[in-house]
């Protein structure tokens, strides 16, 4: 059946008047005939565009990017600050209609593969509505994606989020290539290609899918397992005591092991832990301590609220010893406007109390506008003071530059602690109270 509507296509094609005109007439037949060769390669870019896009969702849903962009290069110290998935995929601009870019990329590259799968199966008839219909399709995204692109990189204006995510501009890179093609196909003649059966194109079309299919199963299971094997676990949601010298004994209970205490093996010391540090910095403690315990946080992160309550008694039992600094580390555009309302309550003297609150009503996708200013209300701030600071965009360098500052760490994800430069993995209050006693 699929032969008989290509050879019906083939003669359509090669009795049509309009394929051998003027170039008016040819743009007038354009996209009316199946040519093997195009419409195999658009089906086989959209089939890639669904494994990057639907890979993309799998590093940012299931690990976090916490082994980097395409998530085989875990960071190491010196990691570029200018590749940053994380920040640009949860981004404000990384949403259409308050949906994430990744699952409208991943329904845009699905139906378009389904268009493919569609037009080399159409009869004569409804081949030019179905090539046209994808064409559309293809020039929206391409068109969608260059907007994006700017975004990022800031050709035509400063980029909005100054950081660039590798595997949107690969799904770029296919949208653009996938405009092109259908541009070879509107206006080139159809006569030569249209000619030829010789490969095959309906093999194509089912065995594709089938291989994409299976490498997104393992893809999803090699990441899946990954995740869990990560060591964020080590943030400890259990109740917990206020530290002591003796915590660690005293808190194991009879007959129990001790939690062994470990450095996260992901990330080198950093002995210049100090050139992190600048004058904005909410901190708790005398700056000349021997000891500083920096903690990275974003106030979206489930792993970072539960992370809170350790910091809090830790904070309460060392304050007097050491020096305790906050550094609020956007996850993505949605954290930028809460963590700028961190540092206009650090004005007023409030940090501690707009964090308790943030974290106590945390939401994965962010706190809106109204709900941070009920909680700015709330704990007696100058509403009026925060409104105009977060208008004017007045610490949004300062948000920036904490990520760039970060990632000469080669960090990535959060939460993070480091005492005097030494990246903690078991994240539990005896294991970083003993890091603490070490160091003083």
């Amino acid at each position: 059946m699929a032969r008989k509507t290509r050879n019906q296509r083939k003669k359509a094609a090669s009795s049509s008047p309009s394929t051998q005109s003027s170039s008016s007439s040819l743009f007038q037949s354009a996209l009316t005939t199946y040519r093997p060769i195009i419409d195999s390669a658009l089906f086989v870019l959209a089939i890639i565009g669904v494994l990057v896009t639907v890979h993309l969702w799998i590093q940012q849903e299931i690990v976090q990017f916490s082994q980097g962009c395409w998530g085989f290069n875990p960071p190491a110290g010196g990691a570029s600050a200018q590749s940053d998935c994380a920040l640009v995929a949860q981004s404000d601009a990384g949403k259409l209609f308050g949906i994430s870019n990744v699952y409208w990329g991943i329904g845009y590259y699905i139906l378009l593969s389904i268009a493919g799968f569609m037009i080399v199966r159409a009869t004569a008839d409804r081949l030019p509505m179905l090539k046209r219909l994808r064409a559309g399709f293809i020039a929206f995204g391409f068109f969608f994606s260059m907007y994006l692109v700017n975004v990022q990189m800031g050709f035509v204006e400063e980029g909005l989020i100054q950081e660039t995510c590798k595997l949107c501009m690969t799904s770029a890179g296919i949208a653009a290539t996938m405009f092109v093609v259908m541009l070879i196909d509107m206006f080139t003649k159809n006569q030569a290609e249209a000619s030829s059966d010789s490969l095959q194109p309906a093999r194509l079309y089912t065995i594709l899918p089938v291989i994409a299919a299976l490498l997104l199963v393992g893809d999803y299971a090699w990441f899946t397992n990954k995740a869990s094997d990560t060591p964020e676990v080590a943030a400890a949601t259990t109740t917990v005591q206020p530290a002591s010298a003796n915590t660690a004994a005293s808190a194991v209970p009879a007959g129990e092991a001790a939690m062994e205490c470990v450095l996260d093996e992901r990330y080198a010391p950093y002995p210049n832990y100090k050139e992190l540090l600048n004058s904005m910095d909410p901190t708790v403690g005398p700056a000349d301590s021997r000891v500083t315990v920096i903690e990275y946080f974003d106030p979206n992160c489930p792993h970072c609220q539960a992370l809170h309550p350790i910091m809090k008694n830790l904070i309460e039992e060392y304050k007097d010893r050491v020096h305790f600094v906050y550094k609020p580390f956007a996850l993505g555009g949605h954290s930028v406007p809460q963590i700028e309302a961190m540092y206009v309550a650090k004005e007023q003297g409030k940090f501690e109390e707009m964090l308790d609150h943030q974290m106590a009503k945390m939401e994965t996708r962010g706190l809106p506008l109204d709900q941070i200013r009920g909680i700015a209300t709330d704990i007696g701030m100058d509403v009026s003071t925060l409104n105009s600071r977060l208008r004017a965009q007045l610490y949004r360098q300062i948000v920036m530059d904490t990520r760039q500052d970060a990632a000469k760490t080669g960090l990535n994800s959060v939460p993070a602690v480091l005492v005097n430069g030494q990246f903690i993995g078991t994240r539990s209050q005896e294991c970083i109270a003993k890091y603490i006693e070490e160091a003083l």
